[in-house]
């Protein structure tokens, strides 16, 4: 076994030992073909649904808006864009930006107004 399936497995290991201290999130990732300007709507389809376990690194609260700093699991995510959503704790959040891809794990924001 080499160092990257090493690493790959106890990464797992690691977000499946963590107990109550991850929470699952939902990605729903959409196919989005056009946008109406008129109702600034996006017309979306789901595309893939995903349910993975998450850490919440940091939580930030500036003006009207929360943001959340999320790491999981890289493997079985769909790539991610701005009109996906990820659903934690029965709240839908917007995605955000991607700050760190290890190839194992996935750092990244979410974000919501209040």
């Amino acid at each position: 076994m080499g160092y990257q399936e090493l690493t790959k497995k106890y990464v797992n290991k690691a977000f499946k030992m963590t107990g109550n201290l991850a929470k699952e999130i939902v990605f729903k990732a959409y196919n989005t073909t056009a946008f109406d300007f008129n109702n600034k709507t996006t017309d979306r389809k789901i595309i893939a649904e995903k349910t993975l376990v998450a850490f919440i690194k940091n939580t930030e609260i500036k003006s009207n808006t929360i943001k959340k700093t999320v790491v999981v699991v890289r493997a079985g995510l769909p790539d991610l864009s701005i009109y996906d959503e990820a659903v934690l704790e029965g709240v839908v959040w917007k995605i955000g930006d991607e700050l760190k891809d290890t190839g194992f794990t996935l750092e990244f924001e979410i974000f919501k107004s209040i």
